[in-house]
Formats: C-alpha cells, sequence, structure tokens
C-alpha cells in the first residue's frame, strides 16, 4: 500500500523515528536501514524489509526498489524524511526492517570477536572487512555498540546483510573453543611471527583505550598484534581488525 506523509507530526513518522533508538528497536523488533546501497543490499533478503519511505520528488528514480515490494510505501517530503533519518545529510529512501528476519546459518571458519568495540563507525568497518575476507561472523560481545544502529550499518555498506553477527557472551566464545576453535586475541604483548592453518579461528579485538577484557582474555589461547615499524604505539581498531583479518586469512 502506498501513503503520502506530509506531516512530521504523522505517528507513523514519529513510530519510525524512535527506531534511531536501542531500546525502541528492541521492544519492536524493528530497525532503521539508511542509503540506497544498504536498503539495496536489505532488500535482497527475503521477508526483512517491512517499510519502505521513499522521497517523494525521487520517487521515479528509486521506483526499481519500490515496484514489486510487498509492504507500505511512504512518499514523503524533505522534511519528513529529515525528520525520521540520523544521517546528517539524508538519501532518498529508508527501509524499515524487521529484526526476526535477521538470520543467516554460520559456517565454520574465522569469527570475529568484538570486545568493546564502542564506536559505531569502527565497528561497521570492521563487519565490512569481515564480509570482505569471507569471514564466517562476526560476534560483539558487551559495550560494544549494537549492530543494528543505524551508523553500524552505514558503515559496512550493507555488510550487515552479508555475514552472520550475534550478539555474544564469553559462553559461546567457550562453545567455539568446544567445538575446535583456536582463539586468538589482539594483544600488545602478542608475537608478530604468526600463520595458521586452522579452518576454525576466532579473532578478538579489543578496544583502543582498553584493550581485550580481562574475562575474554582468559579465553584466548594465542595472542598475536602487529609490529609498529614507526613511532606509533598503536593502531585504529578497525584498520588493525583488517591488517590481522587478512593476514589471519592468508592473504
Amino acid at each position: 500500500m502506498e501513503y503520502t506523509i506530509t506531516s512530521t507530526q504523522n505517528p507513523a513518522v514519529k513510530a519510525i523515528k524512535k527506531l534511531a533508538d536501542a531500546k525502541a528497536r528492541k521492544e519492536s523488533g524493528l530497525f532503521l536501514v539508511e542509503s540506497e546501497k544498504c536498503v539495496e543490499e536489505a532488500l535482497k533478503l527475503p521477508g526483512l524489509v517491512k517499510q519502505l519511505v521513499i522521497l517523494e520528488t525521487e520517487s521515479d528514480k528509486l521506483r526499481k526498489y519500490t515496484d514489486g515490494f510487498g509492504g507500505d510505501i511512504f512518499l514523503a517530503n524533505q522534511a519528513v524524511l529529515e525528520t525520521i533519518a540520523t544521517a546528517k545529510t539524508p538519501q532518498g529512501i529508508i527501509a524499515v526492517c524487521s529484526i526476526e528476519a535477521m538470520t543467516f546459518l554460520q559456517k565454520d571458519g574465522l569469527v570475529v570477536v568484538l570486545d568493546g568495540i564502542s564506536d559505531p563507525g569502527n565497528l561497521g568497518t570492521i563487519i565490512r572487512t569481515s564480509d570482505a575476507a569471507g569471514a564466517a561472523a562476526v560476534y560483539t560481545m558487551d559495550e560494544s555498540a549494537d549492530v543494528l544502529s543505524p551508523k553500524v550499518i552505514r558503515a559496512s555498506m550493507g555488510s550487515v546483510f552479508h555475514i552472520p553477527t550475534k550478539k555474544a557472551t564469553p559462553a559461546d566464545i567457550l562453545a567455539l573453543k568446544e567445538n575446535g576453535y583456536l582463539v586468538l586475541g589482539a594483544d600488545l604483548d602478542g608475537e608478530t611471527e604468526f600463520s595458521f592453518r586452522e579452518e576454525k579461528l576466532g579473532l578478538v579485538i579489543g578496544s583502543e583505550a582498553h584493550g581485550i577484557s580481562p574475562e575474554m582474555t582468559a579465553l584466548v589461547d594465542r595472542k598475536i598484534k602487529i609490529p609498529m615499524i614507526g613511532k606509533a604505539e598503536s593502531l585504529n581498531a578497525a584498520v588493525a581488525a583488517g591488517i590481522l583479518i587478512y593476514k589471519i586469512v592468508g592473504y
């Protein structure tokens, strides 16, 4: 069904706007997807997208996304779109998606474990890199950003719709170990010369400020690090994760 919305006080606008908040996402079972690229990737998963908000002046240009779409379509003016969007310069399309439909079958392979990665940009970038490198999954521990926040999804460029993600606990990491996984930890005291032939590998990346938490450190089998050739003491978490992920998978 197609509707035209011109008021920022419309109940549908208010309901969608609330999805920028993690509590509202959890209570409603819905989340926001912004940017044309991310919406395009979301639409590839059956049953994921429930509603589309389209900038009315760009409806013809975006017709390829609305033709054949079975959910509600809201044609909105610029004021309504800017009210809903979390991005400073929103593109002409926003999707409302079902959390329940975010189901993936996880294969064996590299599991990237993010321990305290609270910056949405870093988290989204690491998900994108993990996807590009063919990792099996990304786990996020407590204190990490919400994978389904709009900023994380945008930073991932839609990779959240390609790779399994899971809000994990130490028990999940222990389960990996019991399933034959070797768990590696990025640590300043780690070894710089390493290569791994094991298919089942976990890589724990900690926060830039505090590193891997003591609880997670206790589950790490081997510590590894990137050598610092110059004067910098450390790297951005997303950059470090990218280097280590590609080193581990053999590139």
